[in-house]
Parts: structure tokens; sequence; C-alpha cells
């Protein structure tokens, strides 16, 4: 019984699917595919780079972000060269958004003083 209920369900769930695939793939096609931890696509054509998050979504991920080039030794910190922070971060989606959200990573709690009880 409760796989009729569900079965118009999982027929419309394979419909979008199967639809969101071929959108992507058509998508893609006139891009060049660049595999690698995040696999990225090139459009040459509009100069934009399509990055694919989709197996990494809620997932952490160590990022590290520098300023290869830039003015120099400067009084605000922008050094070339540098490395930045390591930050803990990971895509999450909001409706239709995508944010890359750092996780709290410096935060511990004190597990000793946790059911103290006080007088």
């Amino acid at each position: 019984m409760n796989l009729l209920r569900s079965l118009p369900l999982l027929l419309l769930c394979y419909f979008f699917s199967a639809q969101a695939d071929t959108t992507f793939k058509a998508f893609t096609e006139k891009t060049v595919a660049n595999p690698g931890y995040f696999n990225f696509y090139q459009d040459s054509q509009q100069g934009k780079i399509y990055l694919d998050i989709q197996q990494h979504l809620n997932k952490p991920f160590i990022f590290q972000s520098s300023l290869p080039s830039g003015i120099g030794s400067n009084d605000i910190g922008f050094d070339r060269g540098q490395l930045g922070e390591t930050r803990l971060v990971q895509f999450e989606r909001t409706g239709k958004k995508v944010f890359l959200r750092q996780l709290n990573s410096r935060f511990r709690a004190n597990s000793s003083n946790m059911f103290e009880q006080r007088a």
C-alpha cells in the first residue's frame, strides 16, 4: 500500500533528476572540463569558470587563500606572494543560492565544568 502511494513521487523525482542531468550535459557541452578535487568547467567564449560542487555540498574542506600578485609590500597587509589563513569551510545550499560558509573550528567546550553544580 505504501509503495502505491510513493510510486508517483518516485516517478516524479526520477523525471526531474533525468531532466536535470540532460540540462547539465547541455550546459557543459560548450565548455572545457577540468577534473580535480572540484571539477570545473571553463567557458572561454564568456570568460567564465563553473565549479561542480554537487558531490561536495555540506562536506567540510580546508580552504587556503593567497594573493599571487599585487602592489608589493604595504602597510595594509596585502603583500603579494603571502598565504592567507587556512579555514575550514563548506558549500551549503539555501533555496536557489549556494553559500561558502566558514565553520567555527576555534570553539571548545570545557567538559569538566559542564555539569558542575553551583552553590
